[in-house]
């Protein structure tokens, strides 16, 4: 995955993207060094956090997850789109049923 970043421009700069890299990396009380190096060597800034700070860290990170990619979906930038389905897929097609149910849900109101 960090191999793609550098060629998807638009992705390796989202917030989103790195945010959801910095709660699937979690490692006790360090995002995995291997993440940070890769947006250090191409010069991208990195959204991270220290979640080992939070109570139910866990369960926040799912959340934080849930809001990017909610985000990503909002904002709709087809690369950022794109990247997020490749290498989040059981996720992305989780908020995709949601979403569908969402409308389904407003459309018989």
């Amino acid at each position: 995955m960090l191999q793609d970043l550098p060629e998807n421009n638009s992705a390796f700069e989202s917030r989103y993207i790195s945010d959801i890299l910095s709660a699937l990396t979690t490692n006790g009380s360090f995002v995995d060094t291997k993440v940070i190096k890769a947006y250090q060597e191409n010069q991208k800034e990195f959204y991270g956090h220290e979640w080992w700070r939070y109570k139910e860290s866990e369960k926040i990170c799912n959340n934080e997850i849930f809001a990017n990619l909610f985000a990503i979906y909002a904002e709709n930038n087809s690369d950022v789109v794109a990247f997020a389905e490749k290498w989040f897929p059981n996720f992305t097609k989780q908020i995709q049923i949601g979403l569908s149910k969402s409308v389904k849900y407003n459309e018989r109101s």
